[in-house]
């Protein structure tokens, strides 16, 4: 099986803005995901695949090789709580197995 879902959580310091994004074929990598991002001047604040993170209360994009989706977006850092990143109400945690610290 092809594995290619991914989330991006990441912040725009340049613009002062977050987003959780994901992607579900668009990117073949998920450090291609990650590239496209940085290169828009985004820093990465966490990162998987579907096996990694959980969706939280997210519903998951349908298979595309046409686009990404961004899922939620603010102006300023995401907020950080017991292992979940949280951005306009929309919680996920990146790791599902452990404990997620902004240090």
């Amino acid at each position: 099986m092809n594995n290619n879902y991914f989330r991006v959580t990441a912040y725009n310091p340049d613009n002062d803005v977050c987003i959780i994004a994901d992607s579900n074929g668009y990117f073949p990598k998920v450090w291609e995901f990650s590239s496209f991002l940085i290169k828009k001047g985004f820093t990465i604040i966490a990162v998987g695949n579907d096996t990694k993170f959980s969706d939280g209360n997210i519903t998951r994009i349908a298979a595309t090789d046409e686009t990404f989706a961004i899922r939620a977006c603010k102006i300023g850092q995401p907020d950080f709580s017991d292992g979940e990143i949280t951005i306009n109400g929309i919680t996920y945690k990146p790791n599902k197995n452990e404990e997620y610290t902004n240090e």
